[in-house]
Order: structure tokens, then sequence, then C-alpha cells
């Protein structure tokens, strides 16, 4: 399974915002904390610097490899960082286990697993989980992805699952969280959205000269977020999935 989101992306979407659910899940040192489908390990790293010293953190993604990789790259941190799968909607750590729950962006691939969330943070403990709002799209997605429809006629399902609808939240309360992405231009912008993640691999498969219509077209349609330096500032919101 290749990542669902790639450095780039951290850097300018998803880093910025996880910032905001460790402020929220009252991420401390010597805690324990779960980066929910980790991913990439964007939020990982910043849990391991958060909880040391002397703290834990639990790594887990739904494909070893992924859950491995963020692991490794926040061990350097002076904490324990544990790479763990979810199977079946389940993952294996036991009940109360964390002092706080965070995910960034990636549940959508796995709703169930909100559950599990509930059930492996601590009666005192903290849940901050972000998700694209399936209704109202970061333009960025939405751009690609409209840019596929009209001019490819095609469907991206790694776009469609990061999108998708996450359900009711297992009884958490829900609010908004805002951030500005930031992309150095539209070059930034293109390999962050289609060169380094999956949905990339999907858009490879079409014609070169009709990817280089979505692009021009992708591009096009976020126009209005270009500044005068040349960089993109595209303002995203997301739902809030937390108990606080």
């Amino acid at each position: 399974m290749r990542q669902r989101y790639g450095p780039l992306y951290g850097r300018a979407v998803l880093r910025p915002i996880a910032e905001q659910l460790l402020d929220i899940a009252a991420v401390r040192s010597g805690g324990s904390a779960c980066d929910l489908l980790c991913d990439r390990g964007a939020a990982t790293r910043l849990l391991a610097s958060a909880v040391a010293p002397g703290g834990a953190v639990f790594a887990v993604d739904l494909e070893p490899s992924l859950a491995e990789g963020a692991a490794s790259e926040a061990a350097p941190a002076p904490c324990v960082v544990t790479a763990v799968v979810a199977r079946d909607a389940a993952l294996p750590l036991p009940d109360g286990s964390c002092d706080a729950v965070i995910s960034v962006l990636t549940i959508a691939s796995a709703p169930d697993l909100v559950g599990e969330a509930v059930r492996i943070v601590a009666r005192d403990g903290r849940i901050a989980i972000a998700a694209w709002d399936a209704e109202r799209p970061p333009p960025h997605e939405a751009a690609l992805e409209e840019a596929l429809h009209t001019v490819a006629g095609h469907k991206s399902d790694p776009l469609q699952a990061l999108l998708a609808p996450v359900g009711d939240g297992a009884g958490l309360a829900r609010g908004r969280i805002r951030e500005v992405a930031r992309f150095d231009g539209p070059g930034h912008l293109w390999s962050a959205l289609a060169d380094e993640r999956a949905v990339g691999d999907d858009i490879a498969g079409l014609a070169p000269a009709v990817v280089e219509g979505v692009r021009q077209e992708t591009l096009r349609l976020l126009a209005p977020f270009a500044q005068r330096d040349g960089t993109l500032r595209i303002p995203v919101e997301a739902l809030l999935l937390y108990r606080p």
C-alpha cells in the first residue's frame, strides 16, 4: 500500500493541522499517545517529540510497511515508538492504554477505527481526529477531482477514499478545524497532489496528454489562490471529531 500523502503534502497541509490536534488532545511529556492511521508519520514524529522524554507512541496503520516506516522515522526521539498494525477494524492495544489519540486526515480509509480510538483512550484521556468533509472537500482536492472528471472522465478510487464520509464518530463531539495550506508554487502543488502519493499512481495510468490536461485544469481552478510571490495559500477546513 502506497502512502496516502507524501512529504510535500505533509509539510504543506498535514503538519499544521497535526499541531492543532496535539494541542486539542493535550499531549504531554511522559504520556502515551496513538497516531491512528499514521500513513507516512507526519504526526507520529510530532507526537514523539511531545511525549519525550519517557513517553510512548503507537504508530498505527493498516499496512505494516507504513506503520513500521512511521515508527522508524520517529524513533530517534527519546521515547518508545511502536509500530502497530490494525486488522479487521481492531487494534491490538488494551482498553484505556493511551492518554491521547489523534488522526490526521486519514480516518476515512477505515472509519470503524474511530470506535477503537474510544476504546483505547484512557478515561481521562483525549481524542482529536481530523477528517476531510465529504460534502465540503478542501479546494485543492476538489479541484483535482473536478479536473479528473471534466478532462478525463475519470474517478480516482484513492482520492475518493480520502474524501469518504466518516459517519457519526462513535459518539464523539464534532467541530471544525481550519488552516491555510501553503504551497511554494504550481510545481510544488502538483507534486504534492499527484506525484508522491497513491492518487498519483492512479493518475499515472492515464495517457500522458490527458494527465497534462488534468494538471493544467487543476492549476487553473486553483489560480484564485495564487499570491504575488508565486506561492499558493489555500484555506482548508476539516471535520474535527473529539473527546475533550
